[in-house]
Protein backbone atom coordinates (compact mmCIF):
# COMPACT_ATOMS: atom_id res chain seq x y z
CA UNK A 1 0.00 0.00 0.00
CA UNK A 2 1.48 3.60 -1.11
CA UNK A 3 0.72 6.66 1.26
CA UNK A 4 0.81 9.85 0.12
CA UNK A 5 1.23 12.75 2.81
CA UNK A 6 0.58 15.89 1.53
CA UNK A 7 1.16 19.61 2.84
CA UNK A 8 -2.43 20.13 3.18
CA UNK A 9 -2.78 17.15 6.28
CA UNK A 10 -3.12 18.07 9.74
CA UNK A 11 -0.34 16.32 12.04
CA UNK A 12 -3.28 13.61 13.30
CA UNK A 13 -3.37 13.07 9.30
CA UNK A 14 -0.16 12.12 9.14
CA UNK A 15 0.35 9.76 12.12
CA UNK A 16 -2.38 8.07 10.95
CA UNK A 17 -0.96 7.84 7.44
CA UNK A 18 2.09 6.43 9.08
CA UNK A 19 0.68 3.85 11.32
CA UNK A 20 -1.69 2.63 8.25
CA UNK A 21 1.71 1.94 6.35
CA UNK A 22 3.55 -0.85 7.54
CA UNK A 23 7.30 0.56 5.93
CA UNK A 24 6.42 4.11 7.12
CA UNK A 25 5.94 2.70 10.64
CA UNK A 26 8.95 0.36 10.36
CA UNK A 27 10.80 3.54 9.99
CA UNK A 28 8.97 5.26 12.75
CA UNK A 29 9.75 2.47 15.25
CA UNK A 30 13.41 2.23 14.35
CA UNK A 31 13.97 5.74 14.61
CA UNK A 32 12.69 6.11 18.25
CA UNK A 33 13.81 2.95 19.36
CA UNK A 34 17.30 2.80 18.18
CA UNK A 35 17.70 6.55 18.31
CA UNK A 36 15.69 8.91 20.14
CA UNK A 37 15.72 6.65 23.00
CA UNK A 38 19.21 5.70 23.06
CA UNK A 39 19.62 9.81 23.00
CA UNK A 40 17.10 10.36 25.70
CA UNK A 41 18.99 7.59 28.03
CA UNK A 42 22.09 9.26 27.63
CA UNK A 43 21.22 12.63 27.82
CA UNK A 44 18.17 13.21 29.52
CA UNK A 45 16.56 16.65 28.84
CA UNK A 46 16.71 17.07 32.22
CA UNK A 47 18.63 20.43 34.18
CA UNK A 48 21.42 19.57 35.62
CA UNK A 49 21.99 19.76 39.56
CA UNK A 50 24.61 22.05 41.52
CA UNK A 51 26.98 19.18 41.87
CA UNK A 52 27.16 18.71 38.76
CA UNK A 53 29.03 21.72 37.96
CA UNK A 54 31.48 21.01 40.99
CA UNK A 55 31.95 17.50 39.67
CA UNK A 56 33.85 19.60 36.60
CA UNK A 57 36.07 21.81 38.89
CA UNK A 58 36.08 19.87 41.99
CA UNK A 59 36.88 16.42 43.75
CA UNK A 60 35.42 14.60 46.20
CA UNK A 61 37.10 14.96 49.53
CA UNK A 62 37.96 11.72 51.35
CA UNK A 63 39.07 8.28 50.88
CA UNK A 64 35.60 6.75 52.42
CA UNK A 65 35.28 4.09 54.78
CA UNK A 66 36.50 0.88 54.91
CA UNK A 67 37.86 -1.02 58.35
CA UNK A 68 40.36 -3.23 58.21
CA UNK A 69 38.97 -6.59 58.55
CA UNK A 70 41.76 -8.95 57.97
CA UNK A 71 43.12 -12.23 58.49
CA UNK A 72 45.34 -11.28 61.22
CA UNK A 73 42.93 -8.57 63.13
CA UNK A 74 40.01 -11.26 63.29
CA UNK A 75 42.38 -13.76 64.68
CA UNK A 76 43.58 -10.84 67.18
CA UNK A 77 39.96 -10.07 67.98
CA UNK A 78 38.62 -13.86 68.56
CA UNK A 79 41.65 -13.57 70.84
CA UNK A 80 40.49 -10.91 72.68
CA UNK A 81 36.70 -11.90 73.17
CA UNK A 82 38.00 -15.23 74.83
CA UNK A 83 40.55 -13.64 77.08
CA UNK A 84 37.92 -11.45 78.04
CA UNK A 85 35.58 -14.25 79.01
CA UNK A 86 37.21 -16.86 80.12
CA UNK A 87 36.66 -18.55 83.92
CA UNK A 88 33.88 -15.81 83.46
CA UNK A 89 31.55 -18.62 84.25
CA UNK A 90 32.53 -20.77 87.04
CA UNK A 91 30.03 -20.31 89.32
CA UNK A 92 27.09 -17.74 89.45
CA UNK A 93 29.09 -15.96 91.63
CA UNK A 94 32.20 -15.58 90.00
CA UNK A 95 30.35 -15.06 86.64
CA UNK A 96 28.38 -12.00 88.76
CA UNK A 97 31.67 -10.65 89.98
CA UNK A 98 33.46 -10.78 86.71
CA UNK A 99 30.60 -9.11 84.72
CA UNK A 100 30.95 -6.08 86.93
CA UNK A 101 34.48 -5.49 86.85
CA UNK A 102 36.35 -4.42 83.26
CA UNK A 103 37.89 -7.47 81.73
CA UNK A 104 41.22 -8.27 81.75
CA UNK A 105 43.71 -6.77 79.32
CA UNK A 106 44.44 -8.70 75.83
CA UNK A 107 46.86 -8.73 73.12
CA UNK A 108 46.84 -5.28 70.71
CA UNK A 109 44.74 -5.02 67.84
CA UNK A 110 48.13 -4.66 66.01
CA UNK A 111 50.80 -6.42 65.71
CA UNK A 112 52.63 -4.00 64.19
CA UNK A 113 54.22 -0.46 65.90
CA UNK A 114 52.00 2.28 66.90
CA UNK A 115 50.85 4.37 64.21
CA UNK A 116 47.89 6.17 62.88
CA UNK A 117 45.52 3.85 61.73
CA UNK A 118 43.19 6.58 59.98
CA UNK A 119 42.15 10.53 60.30
CA UNK A 120 38.61 11.91 60.21
CA UNK A 121 37.48 15.26 59.87
CA UNK A 122 33.51 16.63 60.50
CA UNK A 123 32.27 19.46 58.29
CA UNK A 124 29.22 19.94 60.16
CA UNK A 125 28.81 18.89 63.80
CA UNK A 126 27.01 15.79 64.89
CA UNK A 127 26.97 14.21 61.30
CA UNK A 128 29.49 11.76 59.58
CA UNK A 129 32.95 11.98 59.56
CA UNK A 130 35.10 12.28 56.37
CA UNK A 131 38.28 10.29 56.37
CA UNK A 132 41.10 11.33 55.00
CA UNK A 133 44.84 10.75 54.18
CA UNK A 134 46.44 14.03 55.83
CA UNK A 135 44.43 17.06 57.21
CA UNK A 136 46.61 20.29 58.63
CA UNK A 137 45.59 22.18 61.83
CA UNK A 138 43.65 25.49 60.60
CA UNK A 139 43.45 24.02 57.57
CA UNK A 140 40.47 26.58 55.70
CA UNK A 141 39.35 23.59 53.45
CA UNK A 142 39.91 26.66 50.43
CA UNK A 143 37.11 26.36 47.99
CA UNK A 144 35.09 23.70 49.57
CA UNK A 145 31.71 22.71 49.16
CA UNK A 146 29.11 20.40 51.23
CA UNK A 147 26.30 18.87 48.97
CA UNK A 148 23.11 17.84 51.13
CA UNK A 149 20.23 15.58 49.55
CA UNK A 150 17.44 14.14 50.64
CA UNK A 151 14.09 12.73 49.00
CA UNK A 152 11.42 15.07 48.62
CA UNK A 153 8.48 15.12 46.14
CA UNK A 154 6.17 18.18 45.74
CA UNK A 155 2.28 18.13 45.52
CA UNK A 156 0.91 17.91 41.83
CA UNK A 157 2.37 18.16 38.70
CA UNK A 158 5.44 19.39 39.51
CA UNK A 159 6.12 16.08 41.73
CA UNK A 160 4.82 13.99 39.08
CA UNK A 161 7.53 15.75 36.85
CA UNK A 162 10.19 15.47 39.13
CA UNK A 163 9.58 11.65 39.95
CA UNK A 164 9.69 11.41 36.19
CA UNK A 165 12.96 13.15 35.94
CA UNK A 166 14.71 11.06 38.74
CA UNK A 167 14.18 7.90 36.59
CA UNK A 168 15.05 9.68 33.43
CA UNK A 169 18.33 11.22 35.07
CA UNK A 170 19.61 8.69 37.26
CA UNK A 171 17.39 5.56 37.28
CA UNK A 172 14.63 3.33 37.64
CA UNK A 173 15.40 3.21 41.62
CA UNK A 174 16.11 7.08 41.89
CA UNK A 175 13.46 9.25 43.53
CA UNK A 176 12.86 12.85 43.59
CA UNK A 177 15.75 14.57 45.55
CA UNK A 178 16.28 18.19 46.72
CA UNK A 179 20.22 19.27 46.59
CA UNK A 180 21.99 21.86 48.29
CA UNK A 181 25.07 23.27 47.86
CA UNK A 182 26.78 24.51 50.96
CA UNK A 183 29.63 26.24 50.62
CA UNK A 184 32.70 25.76 53.77
CA UNK A 185 34.95 28.90 53.37
CA UNK A 186 34.09 32.17 54.63
CA UNK A 187 33.69 35.03 52.14
CA UNK A 188 37.52 35.71 50.62
CA UNK A 189 37.70 39.75 51.59
CA UNK A 190 37.00 42.02 54.09
CA UNK A 191 33.77 43.70 52.31
CA UNK A 192 32.01 40.41 52.01
CA UNK A 193 32.73 39.37 55.63
CA UNK A 194 31.40 42.73 56.82
CA UNK A 195 28.12 42.21 54.47
CA UNK A 196 27.55 39.12 55.66
CA UNK A 197 24.70 37.49 58.19
CA UNK A 198 26.61 36.87 61.69
CA UNK A 199 24.54 35.10 64.71
CA UNK A 200 25.30 34.35 68.18
CA UNK A 201 26.07 30.36 69.25
CA UNK A 202 26.06 29.01 73.21
CA UNK A 203 28.20 26.53 74.09
CA UNK A 204 27.97 25.16 76.88
CA UNK A 205 28.59 28.39 78.85
CA UNK A 206 30.56 29.87 76.06
CA UNK A 207 28.71 32.38 73.32
CA UNK A 208 30.91 32.86 70.13
CA UNK A 209 30.04 34.53 66.77
CA UNK A 210 29.31 32.68 63.90
CA UNK A 211 28.61 33.38 60.05
CA UNK A 212 24.75 32.46 59.54
CA UNK A 213 24.29 30.08 56.42
CA UNK A 214 20.47 29.68 57.74
CA UNK A 215 19.06 31.43 54.07
CA UNK A 216 20.51 28.83 52.19
CA UNK A 217 18.91 26.02 53.68
CA UNK A 218 15.00 25.53 51.87
CA UNK A 219 12.23 24.98 53.58
CA UNK A 220 11.65 21.77 52.29
CA UNK A 221 14.65 20.29 54.59
CA UNK A 222 12.46 21.78 57.77
CA UNK A 223 9.55 19.84 56.75
CA UNK A 224 11.80 16.76 56.08
CA UNK A 225 13.28 16.84 59.44
CA UNK A 226 10.07 17.12 61.00
CA UNK A 227 11.97 20.22 62.80
CA UNK A 228 9.09 22.95 64.10
CA UNK A 229 11.17 25.17 65.27
CA UNK A 230 13.41 27.57 63.23
CA UNK A 231 15.99 25.39 61.12
CA UNK A 232 19.45 27.12 61.31
CA UNK A 233 23.03 26.67 59.79
CA UNK A 234 26.15 28.33 60.93
CA UNK A 235 29.64 28.55 60.61
CA UNK A 236 32.43 28.77 62.89
CA UNK A 237 34.61 32.02 62.29
CA UNK A 238 37.86 31.02 62.81
CA UNK A 239 38.43 34.74 64.07
CA UNK A 240 36.40 33.84 66.97
CA UNK A 241 36.94 30.85 68.26
CA UNK A 242 36.74 30.04 72.10
CA UNK A 243 39.47 29.65 74.62
CA UNK A 244 39.76 26.36 76.74
CA UNK A 245 40.80 25.64 79.82
CA UNK A 246 39.43 22.88 82.46
CA UNK A 247 42.15 20.25 81.89
CA UNK A 248 43.89 22.20 78.92
CA UNK A 249 47.43 23.77 78.90
CA UNK A 250 47.50 27.30 80.42
CA UNK A 251 49.51 29.58 77.92
CA UNK A 252 52.44 29.91 80.40
CA UNK A 253 52.67 26.02 79.92
CA UNK A 254 52.20 25.85 75.53
CA UNK A 255 52.98 29.10 75.31
CA UNK A 256 49.30 29.89 74.00
CA UNK A 257 45.77 29.25 75.09
CA UNK A 258 44.49 26.28 73.20
CA UNK A 259 41.28 27.01 71.18
CA UNK A 260 38.31 25.04 69.77
CA UNK A 261 35.27 26.08 67.55
CA UNK A 262 31.93 24.13 68.03
CA UNK A 263 33.64 21.07 69.72
CA UNK A 264 31.96 20.43 72.96
CA UNK A 265 35.16 20.67 74.86
CA UNK A 266 38.95 20.57 73.24
CA UNK A 267 40.28 20.75 69.48
CA UNK A 268 41.60 16.91 69.19
CA UNK A 269 40.12 13.38 69.81
CA UNK A 270 42.03 10.46 69.96
CA UNK A 271 40.48 6.86 69.92
CA UNK A 272 43.30 3.47 70.10
CA UNK A 273 41.09 0.54 68.45
CA UNK A 274 42.17 -1.90 70.53
CA UNK A 275 40.43 -0.52 73.55
CA UNK A 276 37.21 -0.25 71.25
CA UNK A 277 37.28 -4.00 69.96
CA UNK A 278 38.06 -5.04 73.80
CA UNK A 279 35.07 -2.88 74.91
CA UNK A 280 33.29 -4.66 71.59
CA UNK A 281 33.77 -8.00 73.92
CA UNK A 282 31.21 -6.77 76.98
CA UNK A 283 29.21 -4.98 75.36
CA UNK A 284 25.31 -6.80 74.63
CA UNK A 285 25.53 -7.04 70.84
CA UNK A 286 22.16 -7.98 68.93
CA UNK A 287 21.21 -8.26 65.18
CA UNK A 288 20.77 -4.08 65.64
CA UNK A 289 24.26 -4.13 67.22
CA UNK A 290 26.35 -6.75 65.56
CA UNK A 291 29.73 -4.76 65.72
CA UNK A 292 31.13 -1.81 67.32
CA UNK A 293 32.18 0.32 64.50
CA UNK A 294 34.91 2.96 65.90
CA UNK A 295 32.95 5.62 63.47
CA UNK A 296 30.30 5.76 66.72
CA UNK A 297 33.01 7.53 69.05
CA UNK A 298 33.98 9.94 66.90
CA UNK A 299 37.61 10.51 66.75
CA UNK A 300 40.11 12.96 64.97
CA UNK A 301 42.79 10.77 65.08
CA UNK A 302 42.88 6.20 65.63
CA UNK A 303 45.65 4.71 66.43
CA UNK A 304 46.25 0.70 66.45
CA UNK A 305 49.69 -0.71 67.34
CA UNK A 306 48.67 -0.52 72.08
CA UNK A 307 47.09 -2.53 74.25
CA UNK A 308 43.70 -1.61 74.72
CA UNK A 309 43.24 2.01 77.22
CA UNK A 310 46.87 2.33 77.41
CA UNK A 311 45.81 5.64 76.23
CA UNK A 312 44.60 6.09 79.66
CA UNK A 313 47.57 7.28 81.39
CA UNK A 314 49.10 9.68 78.01
CA UNK A 315 49.42 12.97 79.16
CA UNK A 316 52.06 13.82 76.00
CA UNK A 317 52.38 12.33 73.00
CA UNK A 318 53.91 12.77 69.33
CA UNK A 319 53.47 12.15 65.52
CA UNK A 320 56.30 11.84 63.00
CA UNK A 321 56.95 9.91 60.08
CA UNK A 322 57.85 6.47 60.53
CA UNK A 323 61.77 5.05 59.78
CA UNK A 324 62.78 4.96 56.32
CA UNK A 325 59.69 7.08 55.13
CA UNK A 326 59.81 9.34 52.35
CA UNK A 327 57.86 11.67 54.23
CA UNK A 328 59.00 15.18 54.31
CA UNK A 329 56.69 16.32 57.41
CA UNK A 330 58.24 17.52 60.56
CA UNK A 331 57.20 16.11 64.05
CA UNK A 332 54.12 17.40 65.60
CA UNK A 333 53.31 16.70 69.30
CA UNK A 334 49.84 16.90 71.40
CA UNK A 335 49.39 17.68 75.20
CA UNK A 336 46.79 15.21 76.44
CA UNK A 337 44.46 16.73 78.56
CA UNK A 338 41.48 14.67 79.78
CA UNK A 339 39.35 11.49 78.77
CA UNK A 340 36.56 11.72 76.79
CA UNK A 341 33.32 11.34 79.31
CA UNK A 342 31.11 9.74 76.33
CA UNK A 343 27.19 10.99 76.39
CA UNK A 344 24.45 8.94 74.43
CA UNK A 345 26.11 10.01 71.15
CA UNK A 346 27.87 6.22 69.97
CA UNK A 347 24.43 4.85 70.42
CA UNK A 348 23.53 6.27 67.41
CA UNK A 349 24.75 4.45 64.14
CA UNK A 350 26.89 6.81 62.06
CA UNK A 351 25.18 5.77 58.67
CA UNK A 352 21.59 5.14 59.23
CA UNK A 353 21.13 7.56 62.30
CA UNK A 354 19.16 4.77 64.22
CA UNK A 355 19.76 4.88 67.70
CA UNK A 356 19.72 1.55 69.61
CA UNK A 357 18.10 1.47 72.92
CA UNK A 358 20.76 0.52 75.36
CA UNK A 359 24.58 -0.13 73.71
CA UNK A 360 27.54 0.59 74.08
CA UNK A 361 26.07 3.81 76.50
CA UNK A 362 25.41 1.07 78.94
CA UNK A 363 28.75 -0.87 78.32
CA UNK A 364 30.74 1.97 78.84
CA UNK A 365 29.04 3.31 81.87
CA UNK A 366 29.19 -0.23 83.64
CA UNK A 367 32.53 -1.31 82.73
CA UNK A 368 34.74 2.01 81.52
CA UNK A 369 33.44 3.88 84.83
CA UNK A 370 37.42 5.05 85.64
CA UNK A 371 37.63 8.77 86.06
CA UNK A 372 36.93 9.74 89.81
CA UNK A 373 36.49 13.63 88.54
CA UNK A 374 33.43 12.41 86.47
CA UNK A 375 32.03 9.35 88.60
CA UNK A 376 28.78 7.27 86.70
CA UNK A 377 30.06 7.70 83.78
CA UNK A 378 31.69 5.83 81.02
CA UNK A 379 35.30 7.33 79.97
CA UNK A 380 36.51 6.67 75.93
CA UNK A 381 38.95 7.82 74.15
CA UNK A 382 41.36 10.94 75.17
CA UNK A 383 41.34 14.73 74.69
CA UNK A 384 44.03 16.17 72.66
CA UNK A 385 45.86 20.01 72.02
CA UNK A 386 48.50 20.38 69.79
CA UNK A 387 51.27 22.25 70.86
CA UNK A 388 53.55 24.51 68.64
CA UNK A 389 57.64 25.77 68.85
CA UNK A 390 57.14 29.45 67.70
CA UNK A 391 53.80 30.43 69.26
CA UNK A 392 54.75 33.80 68.73
CA UNK A 393 54.21 33.99 65.84
CA UNK A 394 50.91 32.64 64.59
CA UNK A 395 51.99 32.34 61.52
CA UNK A 396 53.74 29.56 62.00
CA UNK A 397 51.34 27.27 64.18
CA UNK A 398 50.92 24.48 62.20
CA UNK A 399 51.34 21.10 61.98
CA UNK A 400 50.44 18.16 59.61
CA UNK A 401 49.39 15.17 60.25
CA UNK A 402 49.43 12.13 57.96
CA UNK A 403 47.76 8.49 58.44
CA UNK A 404 50.79 5.88 58.76
CA UNK A 405 52.70 8.33 61.26
CA UNK A 406 54.14 6.95 64.51
CA UNK A 407 53.41 7.05 67.75
CA UNK A 408 55.25 7.72 70.55
CA UNK A 409 54.05 8.31 74.25
CA UNK A 410 56.68 10.98 75.76
CA UNK A 411 55.03 11.05 79.08
CA UNK A 412 52.49 9.46 81.32
CA UNK A 413 50.39 10.58 84.54
CA UNK A 414 47.55 10.55 85.86
CA UNK A 415 44.20 12.21 84.94
CA UNK A 416 40.97 13.84 86.74
CA UNK A 417 38.71 15.13 84.51
CA UNK A 418 36.94 18.90 85.23
CA UNK A 419 33.70 19.34 84.51
CA UNK A 420 32.16 22.10 82.81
Amino acid sequence: MNTTITSQDSVLDVVIKTVADPAALAVLLATVFGFILPMLWIYPPIAPRPSDFLNETHTKLGQGWSRIDDANEAKLKAKASKAAFAGKAVDDASSESAASSPPTPTTPLSTGPPAINSLWIYPIKSCGGIQVQRTRRNDSMGESYVVLRYPWTEPGWAGRWAWFAAKLARGWRAVPEVEVVLPLSLPADDKARAAATYGRVRIWRDTIRALDLSAELPRSLQLYLGVSNRLGLLRIDPDHLREIYRNAPRKEEAGYQPVTGFQDAYPVHLLNRSSVRHLETVTDLDETLPDLDERRFRANIIVEGFEEYDEDTWKLVSFKPPPNSRSLLDEAKFYVCARTVRCIMPNIHPDTGKKHKREPDYALRKFRDVDEGCPRWGCLGMQLAPLFENTDKPELMELTLEAGMSVTVLQKGAHKYIKI
